[in-house]
């Protein structure tokens, strides 16, 4: 059973660093209540988005125990 959680988080793994590595324009981010933008790559905010709701589940599965 170990050996298939370390596989399937090796293929998630090769997945985030394929979608990291073809998604690279800069997009502009705003924040709403503040002036002016940022100039990121693409695959940043779509990360930070991911791993606050992977955390945001951890945090709600947790508390429900």
């Amino acid at each position: 059973m170990r050996i298939i959680s370390w596989v399937v988080a090796l293929i998630v793994g090769i997945a985030v660093v394929l979608f990291a590595v073809s998604n690279r324009q800069m997009v502009d981010i705003g924040l709403w209540p503040l002036d002016g933008t940022v100039a990121v790559q693409l695959f940043i905010p779509v990360l930070v988005c991911g791993l606050v709701a992977f955390l945001a589940g951890g945090v709600v599965s947790w508390l429900s125990a």
